[in-house]
């Protein structure tokens, strides 16, 4: 198991800092546990990209779709080149800690029915 898979299985808050020192410590061959090895691993981790330009592309497109950005498009680009958060978007992020899945099913509830900012029960307003 490679250290990237490890840290996949074993993340559960990703504000989290986490050791590796588990990792290591349970190699089959101990011989492995190097410097040289955990060296390695964490530059190759660091020159991976974890999403393609497309996947980077296609969100943005998604998030401005939705009006959770707004920002400087062209012509060759689906979504926003520099984007920044729309008022929603502050709002995804701060009512619904960024979960986009959550705030667009909110979005979904008849008028009145949101979710107010200081619970998570639904508001009944008028």
């Amino acid at each position: 198991m490679r250290l990237a898979e490890w840290l996949a299985q074993n993340l559960i808050e990703p504000s989290v800092m986490y050791s590796v020192t588990e990792f290591y410590n349970d190699l089959p061959d101990q011989s492995q546990n190097t410097w040289d090895t955990a060296h390695g691993d964490l530059k190759w981790l660091e020159a991976r990209e974890l999403f393609s330009e497309a996947d980077l592309e296609n969100a943005a497109d998604w998030l401005r779709r939705n009006g959770l950005v707004g920002g400087a498009t062209v012509d060759q680009a689906l979504g926003p080149v520099r984007l920044y958060l729309s008022n929603e978007g502050v709002r995804c992020a701060e009512d619904f800690a960024s979960d986009t899945n959550a705030y667009m099913a909110d979005q979904r509830r008849p008028a009145g029915m949101q979710r107010s900012p200081e619970s998570d029960s639904p508001e009944i307003g008028q």
